[in-house]
Order: C-alpha cells, then structure tokens, then sequence
C-alpha cells in the first residue's frame, strides 16, 4: 500500500511540474523504498515531528481497518468512502490531537513532580 502511495504522489507531482525531494521519480514498485529505509523514515520522522507522525500514523492504522474491516468481514458490493474517511478523521483527531495532547501534559505535570 505504501508503494502505490509513493507512487502515485510522485505521478501527480510530476504530472503538474512538481519536482520531488526524491528526484528520479519512482518508475516502478521496485524502485520504492525497501522495508529497512521505510523503518528508518519513520524512525526519523518520530524524532523530528513526533506530533504528526503519530497523528498521520493513527490515520493511516483507523483509514486500513476499516476498508479492511468493510471488504472481510462486510462485504458490501463498493466500499463506504465516507465511513472510511470518517474512520481517517477519528484516527487523525485522537492520535494527533486528544492523545498527543493529553499525553503531553501528563509528561509535564510528571516532570513537575519528579515521576518517571
């Protein structure tokens, strides 16, 4: 799933004349990162921007479940889109804001008074 994320970014950026950081654009699923650089991204991006990478983490985990929760356990002819970005605004909203949030604060009313 994340080599056709990469992958159609990449084609709609250079479709409207967007030169990507990641300059050739990718040509096929084998020219995407592997599992290892992939790891490594996300790794990096939790140090830099922790906030949003838990925030698009939590999106991307709620937005999967529910298509996949819709296409095995359902089974209706076409997928519900609306109740799959519903399930994406709910996962962006509680990792990045109500859990991100909350979590901060209990870390700094904890460092206040000494808890680890």
């Amino acid at each position: 799933m994340l080599t056709a994320i990469l992958l159609v970014g990449a084609r709609r950026a250079s479709a409207i004349g967007v030169r990507t950081a990641s300059e050739p654009t990718l040509r096929s699923p084998r020219d995407a990162p592997r599992g290892g650089d992939v790891l490594r991204a996300y790794r990096r991006a939790l140090r830099t921007r922790p906030g949003l990478t838990n925030c698009l983490a939590g999106g991307m985990i709620m937005l999967s479940s529910d298509l996949v929760c819709q296409r095995l356990v359902e089974r209706p002819p076409k997928a519900d889109v609306s109740r799959a970005l519903g399930a994406l605004t709910l996962g962006l909203a509680w990792h990045g804001v109500a859990v991100g949030v909350v979590l901060r604060k209990v870390r700094d009313v904890a460092d206040r008074f000494g808890v680890e």
